[in-house]
């Protein structure tokens, strides 16, 4: 009893210690985040997230990538921790390396077990295709898992910002449109979507849309952005003022 009272206040100090980090990293704070984070030894997959953000936001890439690769170790369908590696330099096969690892790393579990379809595999590769500018090989890949997963937000959402990249920007506006059909509430990438039916100078479309996500959440950057666009035409100076808020 005392040892599970001792255990339980022992979770219940590293829940308030990665609460504080939070609220560091929220207000831009790295250096009190990793030093508060420091301090537990046995992190859960949300903890590990965070300090490989705390890590490359603050130049560390090796520990960003050893933290990133340990999400994976715990959890091999972490995508966030998939595109931090390949935006940090990591190639497929080092990434898919990692979820064959389990956290006590004594054991190795089969790639067959986590990933029998291989569309995980497929998804790696793409975002490290997007990684290397590879947008032609990024863009087959992604249309390879759409046709396994055909409303997925976050695989629209990304082929979305391909195409824009590569000046296939009617083809971007489209798959943002599908995107806010299925689900209406994103904000991801929302700001994206505002640059570009500026440049199509469709300004009724990006006012609609603008409206949409100040209702869903004003306080978000993509919010702020999409403002910025919004009345850069408008007024300059409160375009700037909007921009200053989304950094």
């Amino acid at each position: 009893s005392s040892v599970n009272a001792s255990s339980v206040s022992s979770i219940n100090e590293n829940e308030v210690r990665f609460k504080i980090a939070s609220s560091h990293f929220a207000l831009s704070e790295t250096k009190a985040a990793i030093a508060e984070m420091e301090s537990v030894k046995t992190r859960s997959l949300e903890m590990n997230v965070l300090m490989a953000k705390l890590h490359r936001n603050s130049g560390y890439n090796r520990g960003a990538i050893a933290f990133y690769k340990e999400c994976l170790r715990q959890c091999p369908y972490v995508l966030e921790a998939i595109i931090g590696l390949a935006e940090l330099g990591a190639t497929a096969k080092d990434i898919i390396s990692a979820f064959t690892q389990t956290s006590s790393r004594s054991t190795k579990v089969s790639l067959d077990q986590i990933d029998p379809t291989r569309w995980l595999q497929r998804y790696v590769e793409a975002q490290c295709c997007v990684a290397s500018h590879a947008y032609k090989g990024a863009l087959e890949l992604f249309a390879e898992l759409l046709q396994r997963f055909p409303n997925n937000v976050h695989l629209l959402t990304e082929t979305a910002k391909v195409e824009a990249i590569i000046g296939k920007n009617d083809e971007a506006i489209m798959r943002f449109e599908k995107v806010r059909s299925i689900d209406p509430y994103t904000l991801t990438c929302m700001d994206e979507y505002a640059m570009l039916l500026q440049m199509k100078c469709d300004y009724s479309r990006l006012n609609k849309l603008v409206h949409d996500l100040l209702s869903i959440d004003h306080t978000r950057a993509e919010v702020f952005v999409a403002l910025s666009v919004l009345w850069e035409r408008k007024d300059p100076r409160t375009a700037l003022s909007y921009a200053e808020k989304g950094r």
